[in-house]
């Protein structure tokens, strides 16, 4: 794929901000907040400190693969049946991962601000940018993420440091939440967070630079970690310990509180209308990216026509959940284990398989 738009280190850095940032935004801090109570803070350390050996784990098996993705490591390793099955695997992943984010962005809008509106109506307006940005681009993409995710990313830095004269230190304890076992044993799944992994195994396709690959890489993972962690903090230090985020975007809970003296009250729709911004993006990023797997994973042609395609999929994805209480589940429940296995997983074994494959070629 000669005509592949590469990108440099500061863009790769913004589209990995991106796909964090959204991660915060919809509720994915809710998850590990309700599944450990007041020891989160203490759990996301320790997923952290996993994710990043393991991240360094597979930058060293890529080093015997300069330039390559997991795509062409899978072909390198089964050739193009198990090109096609990698392929089909992370689409779904991206796929899931994005209709989830869509239906949270529909209903929290329809539920805050336009409840007048179908949220069908609210998905289809959200998508007519996103398709004429996946068309266009890459570089319209990263181009739109270089002024919009510093903004966001801003946006929430400012939520969190002027929201800190609400926190309760105390609400941190019992540090280890329901239970060390709980904690480090059973909640060790929480790794599912650190998603941006996924999408750095495609890295390498995009950089103008392979020597960028490995500092972007451990910069996502931290930058991951810090960002989840302050999250975290925030909403265990704001709320009770039996406090449950299920049914809202669990930093617009927090925004509500926030005000700047008697004339900046409810800054929330402020916040509310960068995240959009930021969200949009990160759609638009996602919907190019499974349109190159695709192409990519079955030698299809350059055809923009598979952003149509993949659009109407994910909206008809969006839709499948009949309120939020199902989408929940189904984010708890099937989600987060299908990326944890194939993200940790199934790619990580086959990394390692094609890396000895390699070695004993190479004797």
């Amino acid at each position: 794929m000669k005509d592949i738009q590469k990108i440099g280190k500061i863009e790769a850095i913004a589209l990995a901000l991106a796909i964090i940032t959204n991660n915060i935004i919809f509720n994915i801090t809710s998850i590990i907040f309700n599944s450990c109570g007041s020891g989160a803070w203490l759990n996301m350390i320790y997923v952290s400190i996993l994710s990043l050996i393991f991240m360094f784990v597979i930058l060293f098996l890529f080093k015997s693969f300069p330039g390559l993705d997991l795509l062409d490591i899978s072909k390198f390793l089964g050739g193009k049946t198990l090109n096609c099955v990698v392929s089909i695997l992370y689409v779904l992943l991206f796929m899931f991962f994005s209709a989830i984010c869509v239906r949270y962005y529909a209903n929290n809008l329809h539920l805050i601000y336009f409840s007048g509106y179908s949220i069908l109506f609210l998905i289809l307006l959200a998508f007519i940018p996103i398709i004429i940005s996946s068309k266009t681009g890459l570089r319209a993409i990263y181009g739109t993420n270089l002024i919009v995710i510093p903004i966001a990313v801003l946006s929430i830095v400012l939520l969190l440091s002027v929201s800190i004269r609400d926190f309760t230190w105390q609400k941190l304890f019992p540090i280890f939440g329901y239970g060390a076992k709980e904690l480090f044993i059973n909640q060790s799944i929480n790794v599912f967070s650190f998603n941006i992994i996924g999408y750095l195994y495609f890295l390498p396709s995009f950089l103008k630079d392979m020597n960028d690959f490995k500092k972007v890489s451990i910069f996502s993972v931290i930058l991951c970690g810090l960002y989840f962690l302050l999250t975290i903090l925030a909403l265990t230090m704001t709320f009770s310990f039996t406090f449950t985020a299920d049914e809202s975007i669990s930093l617009y809970l927090i925004s509500r509180l926030v005000s700047l003296g008697r004339f900046f009250e409810r800054l929330d729709a402020i916040f509310i209308f960068t995240w959009i911004l930021a969200f949009l993006s990160f759609i638009s990023f996602n919907v190019y990216l499974m349109s190159f797997i695709v192409k990519k994973g079955f030698g299809l042609g350059d055809s923009k026509e598979l952003v149509y395609s993949i659009s109407v999929i994910l909206i008809g994805c969006s839709l499948v959940f009949k309120n939020i209480a199902t989408l929940n589940s189904f984010a708890r429940n099937f989600y987060k284990i299908y990326m944890v296995i194939l993200v940790f997983g199934v790619s990580f074994i086959i990394t390692l398989l094609a890396y000895f494959k390699k070695k004993r070629s190479l004797r």
